[in-house]
C-alpha cells in the first residue's frame, strides 16, 4: 500500500503547535469533526478514518492522564462501529484502498481494526465485559477471510501482535487463551509461508517485509523462529559512514528511510532483538541504524513514510538504550519541523496525513516508554475510568 512520496507533489506547511491542544481542538468531544462526523473516505479505518483517530486519543489520554482524551476516544469509536456498515467505511478509489488491494482481515485498513481499538478503549475505560465482547468480535473478523497472512500492514502479523496486545485488555481466561493461540499460530503460518531463507527481491522491510515478520516474532513470544533469519539481514546492511542501511529487497541497491520499507523500520525492529540479546555487537548495531535515521530525515511528515515515523523509532530507541540525548534531539527536531504532505494526503490519517505527526509529537515528548502506534505496545496501563 504503501508509495514513494512525490516531493514535487507535496505542500509545505507551518510548523505545528502544541500537539495536545491541537488534538483536543481537532478531535476533541466538542470538535466539529466529531460533531458532524465530516471525514473523507475511508472513514472507519485505522489507517484512515475514525478508529485511527480514536486510538491516537486513546493513547494521548493514556500518556497525558488526561480521561477528557479518553472519552472522545470512546465518541470517535462508537461513532466508527456506527457508520462500519457504510459502503465508504473501510474502501475509497481515491485513497486507493479496495478490497483487491487491502483485503478484509487487516489491523489498519480492516473491520478488526475497529474492534482492536474498541477492545483497548474499554478495557481503559473500566469496562472489561465491554472490552470482552469488541474482543471476540476482533477475533471473529480476523479469523474470517484472511489472506497475506505474512504480512504485517495488510495481513496476518499485523492482526497477531493486536491479539497479542488484547491479552492484557481481556477478562476471561478463556478469550486470552483464544487470543495468545490465534497470536501464536499465525506467526508460525507466516514463517510455514516464507521459510527461513530470504529470497532474491524479497521485501525486507517492516510494513510488508521480513523486518515486521521478525518484530511480530519477538513480540509475540517465539524469537527462535526467527533465528536463522537474522543473520541473513545482518550479511544484507550496507554500512555508510558509520551508519547501517537495508535494501527495500534482496538483492537491490535501492534504499528507503521511512518506517514502511525503510530503515527506521528496522531500527524498531533491531531495538527489540537487542532488548532480548542484551548482546553487545546487537547494541553497536542499532547505534549505526539510528545514525541511518538521524541522517536520512524525510521531509515528508507521515508516521508511514516520513519524519513522524523516524521520529517515534528514534524515541522507542532512545528509552531503550537510555540515550536522553537522542531523545532531547528528536523532540527539538519535530518542534521545529515544517512538515510536507502529498497532494491529496487526509489530515485525519493515522498513517498519512497530519493526526499521526501530532501523535508521533505527544509520544517524543510526554511518553515515558514511546511506542510506534498501533504494532508497538509493550504494556497497558490499568483503566483511567471505572464504571
Amino acid at each position: 500500500m504503501e508509495k514513494r512520496s512525490n516531493p514535487a507533489s507535496a505542500r509545505p506547511a507551518k510548523p505545528l503547535g502544541d500537539p495536545a491542544k491541537e488534538l483536543r481542538a481537532l478531535y476533541g468531544l466538542d470538535s466539529r469533526a466529531l460533531r458532524d462526523f465530516s471525514l473523507v473516505s475511508p472513514q472507519c479505518s485505522l489507517a484512515f478514518g475514525a478508529s485511527g483517530i480514536a486510538y491516537a486519543l486513546a493513547r494521548a489520554g493514556e500518556i497525558l492522564h488526561d480521561s477528557e482524551f479518553l472519552l472522545a476516544a470512546d465518541a470517535w469509536i462508537e461513532a466508527a462501529e456506527q457508520h462500519a456498515p457504510n459502503k465508504q467505511a473501510f474502501i475509497s478509489l481515491a485513497q486507493g484502498c479496495t478490497r483487491r488491494k487491502i483485503g478484509f482481515a487487516s489491523i489498519v485498513f480492516g473491520e478488526p481494526g475497529l474492534f482492536y481499538v474498541k477492545t483497548m478503549i474499554r478495557s481503559c475505560m473500566g469496562d472489561p465485559a465491554g472490552a470482552d465482547g469488541a474482543a471476540r468480535k476482533f477475533l471473529t473478523l480476523s479469523e474470517s477471510r484472511l489472506s497475506r497472512v505474512a504480512d504485517v500492514h495488510l495481513g496476518g502479523l499485523g492482526l497477531a501482535l493486536a491479539a497479542k496486545h488484547l491479552v492484557s485488555c481481556a477478562s476471561s481466561v478463556a478469550l486470552r487463551s483464544e487470543l495468545s493461540n490465534f497470536s501464536r499460530r499465525i506467526v508460525r503460518r507466516a514463517w510455514v509461508k516464507t521459510g527461513s531463507h530470504i529470497r532474491c527481491n524479497q521485501v525486507l522491510g517492516f510494513a510488508h517485509g521480513i523486518a515486521g515478520q521478525v518484530f511480530a516474532t519477538y513480540a509475540c513470544g517465539d524469537p527462535k523462529l526467527a533465528s536463522p533469519i537474522l543473520q541473513q539481514l545482518r550479511e544484507m546492511a550496507i554500512p555508510h559512514h558509520r551508519t547501517i542501511l537495508w535494501p527495500v529487497r534482496a538483492g537491490s541497491r535501492d534504499v528507503w528511510t521511512g518506517w514502511c520499507n525503510g530503515v527506521a523500520g528496522h531500527l524498531l525492529m533491531w531495538t527489540k532483538v537487542w532488548q532480548h540479546s542484551r548482546a553487545h555487537d546487537d547494541r553497536e548495531l542499532i547505534e549505526q541504524i539510528a545514525r541511518a535515521v538521524w541522517k536520512h530525515q524525510a521531509p515528508l511528515g507521515s508516521l508511514c513514510c516520513g519524519a513522524a515515523g523516524q521520529a517515534v523509532a528514534l524515541a522507542s530507541f532512545s528509552a531503550a538504550t537510555g540515550d536522553h540525548n537522542s531523545r532531547k534531539k528528536t523532540v527539538a527536531w519535530l518542534r521545529s519541523f515544517r512538515p510536507r504532505w502529498p497532494k491529496g494526503s487526509p489530515p485525519q490519517s493515522l498513517f498519512q496525513g497530519k493526526l499521526g505527526l501530532l501523535l508521533a509529537r505527544v509520544e517524543c515528548e510526554h511518553a515515558k516508554r514511546p511506542e510506534f502506534p498501533i504494532y508497538q505496545r509493550d504494556s497497558l496501563s490499568a483503566p483511567m475510568l471505572k464504571n
